[in-house]
């Protein structure tokens, strides 16, 4: 009942408003969620939508990188000099399935293009970064080459690395698609990186991610919130074997599983999880006390929980809950938080509630403890059924990975 009355509602929705909308916003959000829908429900309606927002967003698909914002309204981009790489490398899985059901193949043809443009000058990046596998936080739209020397695995990085991943996954089936194995060697190369070089540890033993500036060759001690999705993608590659050494892939659940401890510390040794943390030789501490609701957490939890049964999971993804549930909770829905280090009183509050807590965060604590066996086979959302894009909306590979 709820779901046809949705579906009523989005039929009757206009995709065409007078203002500039973020692409990368969009396509993962929006876009991504009609998809689903379709690929969940099979309705016509939800395909109709996203072939029509989809043809507003075209404009920003002119070059080889695409724009960063365009007007849905006027059709018009906004030409931008540089943009940031998680915003590029974050439509793939999109446009991908959006070829797949009208069999237009411009929209996967494009978003391949804009990866094998960056790896056509991965050379330059290898070379300005110090490191294999890794890319500047923004690139120069023109030249697909580095604009400043920041390599980050938390905001303006992350998704990149996961859509390398999961675009090989959608494909496997095909192993020997050019494409697909694109996607595979430039996952390993920085997850190898990232696995190698950019976990740390401060004095208490805790592991974190460093941010890397190749400028002045150094490591930060900072490590955002955002930055807590890696577990999941390791803990991820590692179910798929994405790489056919398994002392490899052991190394890759064992950082996933360390990583995981550390953030959910955020949330047990504070009221709830920092914006970002910092590490030193007495441990973690606050760094930007803020709380926008993130869930990249609760993702990484569920991921590990279906890809090792380990309970503890579980257990740690109802901790997750129970702060959401305590600190974040007001009349009407959720808030986020000015200092986490406070009590949430009203003065503390900041009167916004995030899509992504309901798309992403519920939804993958929701899936962590539902029962498998209570739910109609053809309904299962699961690790070899489906592949989650970066706001956790499902979508089916080429065909389902074997169990």
């Amino acid at each position: 009942e709820d779901f046809d009355r949705a579906t009523v509602y989005v039929s009757n929705m206009t995709m065409d408003p007078d203002r500039d909308v973020s692409v990368f916003e969009t396509t993962i959000r929006v876009l991504g969620g009609l998809l689903s829908a379709h690929a969940l429900s099979h309705n016509d309606v939800f395909k109709s939508k996203a072939v029509e927002l989809a043809n507003g967003l075209r404009p920003a698909f002119t070059s080889p990188l695409p724009c960063g914002h365009v007007n849905l309204y006027w059709g018009s981009a906004r030409q931008d000099f540089a943009v940031n790489l998680a915003e590029i490398g974050t439509l793939q899985m999109e446009l991908w399935y959006l070829s797949k059901i009208t069999g237009n193949p411009f929209w996967n043809a494009y978003g391949e293009g804009v990866i094998q443009a960056l790896r056509n000058q991965s050379s330059v990046f290898e070379t300005a970064l110090h490191f294999p596998g890794v890319y500047s936080t923004m690139v120069d739209r023109a030249s697909a080459t580095p604009n400043n020397f920041n390599v980050k695995f938390g905001g303006g990085g992350d998704s990149f690395y996961e859509y390398l991943l999961k675009m090989w996954i959608i494909q496997r089936d095909n192993n020997q698609l050019a494409s697909a194995q694109m996607y595979r060697q430039m996952y390993l190369s920085s997850a190898r990186t990232l696995v190698r070089h950019f976990i740390k540890r401060d004095g208490k033993g805790n592991a974190y991610i460093a941010e890397w500036d190749a400028q002045s060759l150094t490591f930060s001690t900072r490590m955002e919130h955002l930055t807590c999705f890696a577990p999941g993608m390791l803990a991820l590659g590692y179910y798929h074997n994405v790489s056919s050494n398994a002392t490899e892939m052991e190394e890759h659940l064992s950082a996933a599983k360390q990583l995981a401890d550390t953030c959910l510390l955020m949330y047990t040794k504070f009221n709830i999880a920092p914006e970002s943390v910092s590490f030193s030789a007495n441990g973690m501490d606050i760094a930007d006390g803020h709380n926008y609701q993130r869930p990249e957490t609760a993702e990484s939890l569920y991921l590990l929980w279906k890809v090792t049964g380990e309970q503890r999971y579980r257990e740690a993804g109802w901790t997750v809950f129970r702060k959401i549930e305590q600190f974040l909770k007001v009349d009407g829905g959720y808030t986020s938080l000015e200092d986490v280090s406070s009590d949430p009183s009203p003065t503390n509050r900041i009167d916004e509630m995030k899509s992504f807590l309901l798309a992403e965060a519920f939804k993958y604590l929701y899936l962590m403890f539902v029962d498998d066996n209570s739910m109609a086979d053809r309904d299962h959302i699961n690790l070899h059924r489906y592949v989650f894009n970066t706001e956790a909306h499902p979508l089916p590979p080429l065909t389902p990975v074997e169990q």
